[in-house]
This record gives structure tokens, C-alpha cells and sequence, in this order.
């Protein structure tokens, strides 16, 4: 996920001198990560127009006998390339009987995020070929990458949904989207094309099924194909929590040892015990601007109940109205005491930029936290080099300590159903190929770009965890499986979101009660299910309920 406000560009901060990166663009954040990759970053930012027709014989074309595809290059490439019986190799077979073994180009437009190109058009390691470019070279597929803002990305579907546009085979969206997008017809049911071909999603995305449902599922159907791993970490500073004098004066005050909390009772006294403004250092600086903010008041909330306590209850009634939801919006606005002020006006840059400055003991962050925030980036101070990530606070209930990451905003691709019907197979096998193991790990480890690792073997791979550092790789392990859905697989998932997001902001600001917010977010729910259609939303929500976690 890009570090971005709401309006997708870093922006000057307000107050105090805790965002010292408020004015870095997103070239600046991405140019500064590429600069502590793996290897060196070379090359331009277009891939290459070559139409030269793929080889058959991978004994032709730099691969061992056996191997149909893949990078050459660099040390240790062979961990990328695969064989005709994997989902890679079978995403390239189907392509090359499309392009009759790359004499017949085809070109496919997809669209995408502005700050995620670069893992597709920029060589990665140093004397590997760039992904599109490899993809041309193998298949006789060009991809015309239509790079777009985030946060026009919304907008510019529902164009496409009002126009009927087929001009772009691929589209971008979010997690949240699935369900709007396939009523809407927007995005192309999957279920034939993933029988024919075969994805490796199902065994090895970590987490298993439920992912696969949150991730990519409405009604039991596959609509999207991710390639992104949005999960909220929690980052923390390592040497204030392993510091004598901190670990004495708060076991003297709290009476028990101090650690990162497992539970939100804890994170409020250890919170409290780091905030010090005079000196520039604040206990939790997780986010509560609009747009962002609310995904730290989910993981209050769904962490209240065994497994999980959800949004709705199987007749599509809200549940938030609740001690759960109260308590939850409680601590929301309690939690304002311990970060920087004017935090409802910062965002992502000021939030990375003060944990990288040193002016934060802990906070909620994009796993890409420890990929951004390192030696020679602009983010980092020398503090980098301390922070590591957990899972969430959690609450024991029933005698179990369940703790709940949240999943928001995540990378996802549909192919568009408007388009050129002779070229649905075509874009979902570029879809399949990407989102494979072997490719997906590959771009995945890449620097120039914020698509992040969902994957089992991308955890496990060299360049993905040099980049984002093995210790961070071992924790998403832990993290994942503990990750519940926002509000998704439903219609108007977004609606349901913005009228939580107006209710929690109303109560940050005092305007309203914890209480007052959540009965009138339940309204408001109670409005939007009634008039989409209640039986339609609860088939929905029952057939959302793999996307849930058990661990």
C-alpha cells in the first residue's frame, strides 16, 4: 500500500514538527526504498516494445531442459522459473495457443496504481529482465499499463460501470469493491477459467481459505485476483521496550513487566507511559484521520468477540450498537491523548516519518513499515533499525486472548467484463500468471513498487525478505491467519464504511457520544441494507463467512 493522504500525494504537515517528511512525494518514498533493495534497481519505467516470439525449448532460451519460463539473469533466478505443470507455466501455455507461440500479439491495457507499476516495468535484481518485458518475450502479451491515482481509482470504475468502457481489459480495484463490482457487472466471474488453468492461490496463500474467500470471493464466486498484502502490523520501537530505566519505572507503575500489550487495557497504560510531547515522543501514533483512521477502531472491535465479533448478524441486523462497538469507540477516542496533535488532519507520511524520526513508541501500519522505514531511506532517522512488527492488542474473551489484524484498501485486479469478449481468457491468464508463485514472489521482493507479500513462499523468499526484513516476514506468518475482513463481499460495502467513518470522526471531535455514534451508524446500515434489498445483503454475509478467521 502507498504511504498516501487521502488524496494520494503527501502533503504539507500542520503544527508541530513531528511529520519531518510531510513534504516527500511518492517518488521520493518509493526512490527512497529502491535505494536499500536487494540489488541494484536498472533501467527505465517503460517495458519494453520488443515483439520477438518466445522460445518453447527452455534449453534455447537460458532455462535448464524442462523449465518453460521464467528470469535469467542474476543469481538465484532459477527460483522464479517454472515448468509447464504449475500455474505460471500453464498461464503461459494458454497465452502462447492465444498468440499462436507469440506470432499473433495481442495487447491488453490494465490499469493500475501509479506507485505499483515499477514492479512490473522495472528490472529487478540487477541484470534481470523487467516482468511486463518478460512477459512479451515469453507469450507475445504487451501490457499497456494505465497507471492511475489510488484515490481516483473508485471514481474511474464507476465511469467504466455507467459507460460500459472496454478500452481496458485489466482493472485495479480495492478488497472492499468485490461485491459491488461483480452485481454491477463490472468484473468478470472467474469459476471457468480457474478450473481450466489452476491457480496456486488456494495452497499458499497464507492463511489458507479464509483469504482466499476475503481476498478474492463475493457470493461464493472468484471475481479478483489479488496481488497486494494490505494486513494492518503493528510496529513498535525495540530499544525504548528493552530499555532498563523504561522496563523499571513502568513495572513500578503498572505492577507488571513491560512488553508490546497484548491486550487494548494494556496498550493504553504503555501508551500512556511513552507519551512524552515535551519531548517529541508519543505513545501510539496508529491513525485516525478520515479515510484511513477507522481500521483502527476494527480491530477494537472485532477482536471482542470469540472468534470474532462481526459487523452483522445472519439477518443483515447491525451489531455495533453494542457494549462490543462502544467499548471499542471508547478507546478510539480515548486513544487521541497519546499521539501527535492535529492527528486527524495527518495521514500515512506523517504517521512513517515520526516512527522513523524516532517520535513514536508504537503504532498500526502497512506491513511495507519495514521495507520503507530503513537505512537510507528519507523516512528513516536512524531509527529503522529498532522498529519491529506483532500482531494487534487483542481481549480476552472467554478466557482466550484473541487478538485481530484488519486487511483494508488491498491491491486487487478483475478482468473487465465490458471488454473485447475474445480477450477475457487472455487477460485472466496475464491475471493468473502475475498473481503465481513464482512470478508474484519475484516482483513481490522489487522496491519499486508497494504491492506486498500474501504468499507462503513469498515470505520465504531472499529477496522478499531482505526487503521487507526477515524478522517482519516471520511475524506476517502469525499475522495473517489472525486478520479479519473489513466490510466486504457485500454491496455497498463502501457506504456501510464512510457512514462508520462520519460517526467515529463526529465522536474524535466531540461532537457526538461513543454511544450516539454507534446508534447512528446503525441506523445508517439499517437504512443501506433496506434499501439495496435485506434478503439479497443477508445471503451475502452468509456466504462472506469463510473470509473469516478462526486462528
Amino acid at each position: 500500500m502507498v504511504v498516501s493522504d487521502r488524496n494520494g500525494e503527501p502533503r504539507e504537515g500542520e503544527g508541530e514538527e513531528s511529520s519531518p517528511a510531510a513534504t516527500l512525494t511518492r517518488a521520493q518514498l518509493i526512490k527512497g526504498a529502491a535505494a536499500l533493495g536487494v540489488g541494484a534497481i536498472v533501467g527505465g519505467c517503460g517495458s519494453s516494445s520488443s515483439s520477438s516470439s518466445p522460445t518453447t525449448s527452455g534449453a534455447t532460451n537460458g532455462l535448464p531442459s524442462g523449465v518453460v519460463g521464467g528470469p535469467t539473469g542474476f543469481a538465484g533466478a532459477e527460483r522464479y522459473q517454472y515448468g509447464a505443470d504449475t500455474a505460471a507455466g500453464r498461464a503461459v501455455e494458454g497465452l502462447k495457443r492465444l498468440t499462436n507461440n507469440g506470432r499473433k500479439q495481442i495487447t491488453l491495457n490494465m490499469r493500475m496504481w501509479s506507485g505499483a507499476t515499477g514492479q512490473l516495468t522495472v528490472p529487478f535484481p540487477k541484470g534481470a529482465p523487467a516482468v511486463a518485458e518478460l512477459l512479451q518475450k515469453e507469450t507475445g502479451v504487451k501490457l499497456n499499463l494505465v497507471a492511475i491515482d489510488p484515490t481516483t481509482q473508485i471514481a474511474k470504475n464507476l465511469q467504466t460501470i455507467a459507460t460500459r468502457d472496454g478500452s481496458n481489459h485489466i482493472l485495479v480495484t480495492s478488497i472492499e469493491d468485490n461485491g459491488d463490482y461483480a452485481e454491477a457487472g463490472l468484473a468478470l466471474k472467474l469459476d471457468e477459467f480457474m478450473n481450466k488453468y489452476q491457480p496456486d492461490w488456494s495452497n499458499d496463500y497464507v492463511g489458507g481459505p479464509a483469504q482466499v474467500a476475503m481476498m478474492t470471493q463475493y457470493g461464493g464466486s472468484t471475481y479478483a485476483v489479488s496481488m497486494d498484502g494490505d494486513y494492518q502490523v503493528w510496529g513498535y520501537r525495540m530499544d525504548l521496550f528493552e530499555d532498563s530505566n523504561n522496563q523499571r519505572d513502568f513495572k513500578a507503575k503498572h505492577g507488571y513487566d513491560l512488553a508490546f500489550p497484548k491486550t487494548w487495557s494494556q496498550h493504553a497504560d504503555v501508551a500512556a507511559f511513552f507519551t512524552q510531547p515535551n519531548k517529541k515522543l508519543y505513545g501510539s501514533v496508529d491513525l485516525k484521520n478520515p479515510y484511513w483512521g477507522y481500521v483502527n477502531w476494527m480491530m477494537r472491535y472485532v477482536s471482542a468477540g470469540s472468534p470474532n465479533q462481526q459487523y452483522f448478524d445472519q439477518n443483515a441486523k447491525p451489531l455495533i450498537d453494542s457494549p462490543a462497538g462502544i467499548q471499542a469507540t471508547k478507546e478510539h477516542v480515548a486513544s487521541m491523548a497519546w499521539t501527535y496533535p492535529d492527528t486527524l488532519s495527518k495521514s500515512w507520511p506523517e504517521e512513517y516519518a515520526t516512527m522513523g524520526a524516532g517520535g513514536a513508541a508504537m503504532g498500526s501500519f502497512f506491513s511495507n513499515v519495514t521495507k520503507f522505514i530503513t537505512a537510507g531511506s528519507p523516512l528513516d532517522k536512524g531509527y529503522g533499525k529498532y522498529i519491529r512488527t506483532t500482531l494487534p492488542p487483542g481481549r480476552m474473551v472467554n478466557g482466550k486472548l484473541v487478538q485481530r489484524s484488519v486487511i483494508y484498501f488491498n491491491n486487487q485486479f478483475v478482468v473487465n467484463a465490458f471488454s473485447d469478449p475474445s480477450l477475457h481468457e487472455a487477460a485472466y491468464l496475464v491475471l493468473q500468471w502475475l498473481s503465481s508463485k513464482h512470478v508474484f514472489d519475484w516482483l513481490t521482493g522489487n522496491p519499486a513498487g508497494y504491492m506486498d507479500p500474501n504468499r507462503v513462499s513469498a515470505l520465504d523468499d531472499s529477496l522478499v525478505r531482505s526487503s521487507y526484513k526477515p524478522y517482519a516476514c516471520d511475524e506476517l506468518k502469525t499475522i495473517i491467519p489472525h486478520t479479519a475482513p473489513p466490510i466486504l463481499s457485500i454491496r455497498g460495502a463502501r457506504e456501510y464504511t464512510q457512514a462508520l467513518d462520519n460517526n467515529l470522526q463526529k465522536a474524535l471531535t466531540k461532537q457526538i457520544t461513543p454511544e450516539q455514534a454507534m446508534s447512528q451508524t446503525a441506523a445508517s446500515w439499517e437504512a443501506i441494507t433496506n434499501r439495496i434489498g435485506r434478503q439479497k445483503q443477508i445471503a451475502a454475509i452468509k456466504a462472506s463467512q469463510p473470509a473469516w478467521p478462526t486462528a
